[in-house]
């Protein structure tokens, strides 16, 4: 039983000492990098991995602009038509009242 708990204490110790070195390597890395050209090993990996995901993150805005640019233009362009449809039948429309306007005044005049 003696040997177990030993044994448990060792594994938890040196589990410790593995994620300890392994977090203070990471975050060394990273607050040690004074620019990307401090192209060294782990700095140009770290550089190289925030390059990739801002490059991809620019990628997905860029698409999703580019599908709301043509969401909104095709909006539009549904707009134009409805638009020139309904001022189509406004013209026509306003065609018939001056053409009723002058056949009433032809009416209401007198016959000599």
């Amino acid at each position: 039983m003696n040997k177990i708990i030993i044994y448990i204490l060792i594994f938890i110790f040196f589990n410790f000492i593995f994620k300890h070195f392994i977090l203070s390597t990471k975050e060394g890395l990273e607050n040690n990098c004074k620019t990307p050209s401090d192209a060294k090993g782990g700095c140009k990996t770290i550089a190289v991995e925030k390059n990739i995901l801002a490059a991809s993150y620019t990628k997905k805005v860029v698409e999703n602009t580019k599908k709301e640019i043509t969401d909104l233009m095709n909006k539009v362009s549904k707009l134009i038509s409805s638009e020139e449809v309904q001022m189509n039948k406004n013209t026509d429309g306003i065609e018939q009242n001056a053409k009723h306007v002058k056949q009433m005044n032809a009416a209401l005049k007198p016959d000599n």
